[in-house]
């Protein structure tokens, strides 16, 4: 399957990067188009496992679901994963996010996302397009994140 790996480093705490990765909104506000939580997680935080997205790009609306959520300890890498659930021609997507403690207290973000879609050859633009957005998107964290 088709994937493309990112990272990206940032002088804020692993913890308060990852928090703000598990947030739908927050995290949805580094990609084009919108993205909101449908469906709160059981428990206290409603951006947890089991929560869903929706985002939507143009004409197009997936719904993507937390599948993991690991925080991150001082010894430990934190980690989020999701799966689309639903939506437009995209048959499989996985996404895996790893929050790396730095020695000087930042975070190295190391991130994979796996897709197929329906069309064969499709998978390839759509991971470009993710990339390049992602390298616009990751910079103006790194600006909000000092």
């Amino acid at each position: 399957m088709p994937e493309v790996y990112l990272t990206a480093q940032y002088d804020a705490a692993p913890l308060e990067v990852f928090e703000f990765f598990l947030d739908h909104e927050k995290f949805g506000s580094i990609w084009a188009g919108e993205t909101r939580r449908i469906k709160d997680a059981d428990g206290d935080n409603p951006n947890d496992v089991g929560s869903v997205r929706s985002v939507k790009v143009g004409l197009s609306t997936i719904q993507e679901q937390q599948v993991t959520a690991t925080r991150p300890t001082a010894d430990a890498a934190g980690l989020i994963e999701y799966k689309v659930i639903k939506g437009a021609a995209i048959t499989d997507h996985f996404g895996h996010i790893e929050f790396h403690p730095r020695g000087d207290g930042g975070t190295e973000i190391r991130y994979t996302i796996r897709l197929q879609m329906a069309v064969p050859g499709l998978a390839w633009l759509v991971l470009r397009n993710i990339k390049q957005q992602w390298m616009l998107g990751s910079a103006k964290l790194a600006v909000q994140f000092g």
